[in-house]
């Protein structure tokens, strides 16, 4: 096929969605009518097979419809994620599972295979040609603009949710936070080192103010960065390093702990440097005056940044899979060639 033709199949693939006519919900009205399901399906194999295929217009698309308050449409961008990135959100998974969401990312990715395996070379490839329709070299630029309209569409759902019962307005409330959840996770593997996505994403001032986002997904996007957060002069990055290189020094040296001034998050010449403590001006102007007679903005904080990771360690899943690996090579060593030469080959795929 020519490159006119992915185009043409594009435009045909946009027609469809923006025609009326055709319900997109079932008539329970909760669940995705089946040919918009397919249609997804559909255009998430495509785009990862063949890489000539055009992603910024339904890009486009997706953001003229959010700004107009739709968002049933977002299931070909969870489509798009989960066939060409393998990043995906599910609702029903094991115990096993959920105990490794709390380890550290090669953990998580142990258990999200899905059959897929790390060093998946057209993987690889399928994921970075997505991240580059989301950020080209030239304008217009999609990625954050929809980051933000999800976020934002999330939030007026419950408002503006045209449902007779609650249960359908929790269904498109859930849809919408899924697919928030996985775009974030997405852009967090793409978008690297995490000061480049600190370069991009707007500061939680304006995730709050200009955007009005609330503040567990404000959090939610900007908790990447709150991890470049550092002491002056020195490679202590915030949380836990620096409250216990501050309160080491304290001990020897019979002081206060560094000021909230000297934690800086410093994104080059194109941001001006941000302090801890206008972080915290900005976690104090979220809630009501009243609220922090019981709770410190600094405690609001370190809640919202921290992640499971940071609180609890899975170590039942770790040593549940360093026996499956130590299962695997012995599997392999027992083969019927167990010559040294082969023995080296096969532990090098």
């Amino acid at each position: 096929m020519e490159q006119l033709e992915y185009d043409i199949l594009e435009y045909v693939v946009i027609e469809r969605l923006a025609q009326g006519g055709r319900e997109k919900l079932k008539v329970d009205g909760l669940n995705l009518s089946d040919w918009l399901q397919s249609l997804a399906s559909f255009w998430g194999h495509l785009c990862k097979k063949y890489p000539s295929m055009e992603l910024r217009g339904l890009f486009q698309y997706l953001v003229n419809q959010l700004k107009k308050g739709i968002g049933i449409e977002l299931v070909l961008l969870q489509e798009l994620i989960q066939q060409m990135a393998n990043v995906q959100y599910t609702e029903n998974m094991t115990e096993e599972q959920l105990d490794a969401m709390a380890g550290s990312e090669t953990l998580r990715f142990q258990a999200t295979l899905f059959g897929m395996t790390r060093n998946n070379k057209a993987l690889s490839r399928s994921t970075v040609r997505l991240r580059d329709s989301l950020l080209p070299k030239e304008d217009p630029k999609l990625a954050i603009p929809l980051l933000l309209l999800i976020a934002q569409h999330r939030s007026m759902i419950v408002i503006h949710a045209d449902a007779p019962y609650i249960k359908m307005v929790s269904e498109q409330f859930d849809r919408c936070h899924g697919t928030l959840l996985q775009y974030v996770e997405f852009l967090l593997c793409a978008i690297t080192p995490t000061s480049t996505y600190a370069q991009l994403v707007p500061s939680l001032n304006d995730l709050v103010h200009k955007y009005h986002l609330d503040p567990e997904v404000a959090f939610l996007i900007y908790r990447p960065v709150m991890r470049l957060f550092k002491c002056l002069g020195s490679e202590i990055f915030w949380p836990l390093d620096v409250v216990d290189e501050n309160f080491m020094e304290s001990e020897e040296n019979d002081c206060e702990p560094s000021s909230c001034h000297d934690i800086v998050l410093d994104l080059g010449p194109e941001k001006n440097p941000i302090t801890w403590s206008d972080l915290l001006e900005t976690v104090r102007s979220m809630l009501p005056i009243k609220s922090w007679n019981s709770l410190s903005p600094d405690l609001y904080a370190t809640f919202w940044g921290l992640t499971l990771y940071d609180l609890y360690v899975p170590r039942s899943r770790y040593e549940a899979e360093i026996a499956k690996q130590h299962a695997a090579i012995k599997a392999l060593e027992e083969l019927s060639d167990n010559s040294s030469m082969a023995i080296t080959k096969r532990k090098k795929r």
